[in-house]
């Protein structure tokens, strides 16, 4: 028979907990020891409930000092964030991984396991997000605080291949992190400002590296934490992140070529080279297909089996391949190996 002063005691203790966690009016030193021991009473250790409700007050205190990075991870995680990035978000966790005093709570917040934190996660973060914005400089910054052990995956953005192929490994070409990446685009930026070398290889390779980095190419992950096949549903949504299942905030993923293309043409123009000049067309003809794809008045459909109807004004490179390089080597190779082109050019 249950002893029911028991059961009353344990339901006592509940509703004195709930009180405590109900009536925590801040999240400085003051409150640490009122906070840890909350965690540590045998009411919040016999039900999960009461962690929901402690995060969830927490979490509104940090909102309410405006440290709203800390109030977001209390309620979603980190590789949310990181699929969604918001800077100011990043900036007040970076403070927090920083903060010389942290409570329990936060130490357990901010934790990355093995006695480090989740800054150096953060500091990439900010990275990808400064290159999927284009913000070469800010971006190289921002990996400067992440040892090159810790840099990550390498990529192969400046891969020249007539077919994109997002998934396909690429050993015969310069293999590189973020930090390698970004420092490359930069010596390529100021070559190009300088006018000094081959200053339309230097476009081209700008080109390559923004195109490369974006949905479409073979090193998203460069700009993005993660490419989802999903996207293709939504690229003509118009919306700053795709839905992703599991992650309620979305995954943004960088879709804009349009750089891309500007480089490319500004190496078309300066090159003396036609097998070139006719590559470099091409590669903006890919960015005009892909602009058309991101278009929110496309009509885009990622399940028909047909090649699409591209309007004129998106096959403008097609056509400009078509009338001025057919006679080239490169045209004959990118007849052979890409339908779309052998069916825009054909028109």
């Amino acid at each position: 028979m249950v002893n029911k002063d028991v059961v009353l005691g344990e339901q006592l203790d509940a509703f004195a907990l709930a009180a405590r966690i109900l009536y925590l009016q801040g999240t400085d030193s003051l409150m640490n020891d009122e906070m840890n021991a909350i965690r540590q009473s045998d009411a919040y250790l016999s039900d999960p409930d009461f962690e929901d409700f402690f995060i969830e007050k927490v979490g509104s205190l940090y909102k309410n000092t405006n440290e709203n990075g800390v109030a977001f991870l209390c309620n979603h995680t980190l590789g949310e964030l990181e699929k969604a990035p918001k800077t100011d978000l990043v900036d007040n966790l970076l403070e927090l991984c920083r903060k010389p005093n942290k409570s329990l709570f936060e130490k357990e917040l901010t934790s990355a396991g093995k006695g480090k934190t989740i800054e150096r996660q953060l500091w990439l973060l900010k990275g990808r997000y400064f290159l999927a914005h284009f913000q070469l400089e800010a971006a190289a910054e921002a990996f400067r605080n992440v040892p090159e052990s810790e840099q990550g995956k390498k990529y192969t953005p400046f891969v020249d291949k007539i077919k994109d192929c997002v998934t396909c490994v690429q050993s015969d070409t310069i293999l590189v992190n973020c930090a390698e990446f970004t420092q490359r685009m930069l010596a390529f930026e100021y070559q190009v400002k300088a006018g000094q070398g081959d200053v339309a290889r230097a476009y081209y390779l700008l080109g390559l590296g923004f195109y490369n980095m974006t949905f479409f190419g073979n090193s998203s992950g460069l700009a993005d934490a993660y490419r989802s096949g999903e996207s293709w549903k939504y690229l003509n949504s118009g919306r700053p992140a795709f839905p992703l299942s599991g992650f309620p905030l979305g995954n943004a993923e960088l879709t804009d070529v349009s750089l891309a293309s500007e480089y490319f043409e500004k190496a078309r123009q300066l090159s003396p080279d036609r097998e070139f000049q006719a590559r470099c067309a091409f590669w903006i003809s890919k960015c005009e297909q892909n602009l058309f794809f991101t278009n929110t008045q496309s009509r885009y459909n990622i399940g028909s089996k047909n090649i699409q109807n591209v309007p004129p004004q998106y096959r403008r490179y097609f056509k400009l391949l078509k009338d001025y390089y057919s006679d080239t080597q490169f045209y004959k190779q990118a007849s052979t190996e890409c339908k779309y082109f052998k069916f825009y050019t054909a028109k």
